[in-house]
């Protein structure tokens, strides 16, 4: 069983914890749709209670995350969350199973936190197992702050 510390969860605002929790359950929506994966994609909350979604494709599942790190390094002012989701795999308690990934980063705070939700596929259809697990901090997805949206 994994024993994660994670600080930055405890000072997360409900706000971010909705955007991380709506990510994951879209995640978990679109795992369902094709087997071989979901194009990965992101999630951002504004201070204006406004969001937006955004895909990223590229040649492989790697490169699309990747590219989507990229993208987030610098967003809008008015930013207040933002999140990037995933499908994968992951081990727990020595079982691999597919998972759906999410990394949620709060502007202001030092780290992102990932969560991961483990399904199995019956019969064409996504079944969770278990509930979500935090699986720790990382750099933050959000490095800086740039010009105001129109």
């Amino acid at each position: 069983m994994w024993q994660v510390t994670v600080t930055v969860w405890d000072e997360m605002s409900k706000l971010t914890k909705d955007l991380l929790f709506m990510s994951l359950d879209h995640a978990v929506d679109n795992a369902e749709i094709s087997e071989e994966g979901f194009i990965p994609f992101s999630m951002r909350g504004r201070s204006d209670g406004r969001g937006e979604m955004t895909r990223f494709v590229a040649d492989d599942l790697p490169e699309s995350v990747q590219a989507g790190r990229k993208m987030l390094e610098t967003v809008p002012e008015g930013t207040v969350a933002v999140t990037l989701a995933w499908d994968g795999y992951a081990t727990l308690d020595g079982q691999r199973t597919e998972a759906v990934f999410v990394e949620a980063h709060e502007i202001g705070l030092p780290k992102s936190v990932v969560l991961a939700q483990r399904y199995m596929r019956v019969d064409g259809k996504v079944q969770t197992l278990g509930n979500p697990i935090l699986q720790g901090e990382t750099d933050p997805l959000v490095r800086s702050v740039g010009v105001q949206e129109p």
